[in-house]
């Protein structure tokens, strides 16, 4: 990238933990702190590390099993279309917020509680680029 030379960036990584491309939590994480309810669609082993924090999760596949296996509370999903009609459901049945203003009650009401981090460097230790326990763990 320096003076015309080929590069790689990865511009939604975790700025200290280096095990993902794009850290799907802090990109979760980033749409809550501008008061946004956030609805994560995944089907995959990496994406329960979005499905963590998320108000709300589409999940099938693995993320399916580990929702479950965790307690997560999850909607099954099959294509992106029944996403989309849910989502128009769920706007006008007060399921997600259908103006900012409502944000506040509605994470008070239907948003699960906080989590613990399950990755990132509050767990791992910064600078990791392989997950697994920190230092000594």
């Amino acid at each position: 990238m320096a003076n015309g030379g080929a590069g790689m960036g990865f511009p939604y990584g975790h700025p200290r933990c280096f095990v993902c491309g794009t850290c799907k939590r802090e990109r979760v994480r980033a749409h809550q702190s501008a008061d946004r309810a956030v609805l994560f669609v995944g089907d995959g082993t990496s994406d329960r590390f979005a499905a963590a924090h998320a108000d709300v999760v589409f999940a099938k596949g693995s993320l399916a099993r580990i929702c479950e296996a965790e307690g997560w509370a999850y909607q099954r999903w099959d294509t992106f279309a029944e996403v989309t009609d849910w989502l128009h459901r769920a706007f006008r049945d007060g399921r997600l917020p259908a103006h900012p203003g409502d944000l506040p009650r509605w994470r008070a009401e239907h948003a699960p509680g906080p989590r613990a981090f399950i990755c990132g460097p509050e767990v791992w230790g910064e600078g990791r680029t392989t997950p697994g326990p920190g230092p000594g763990g």
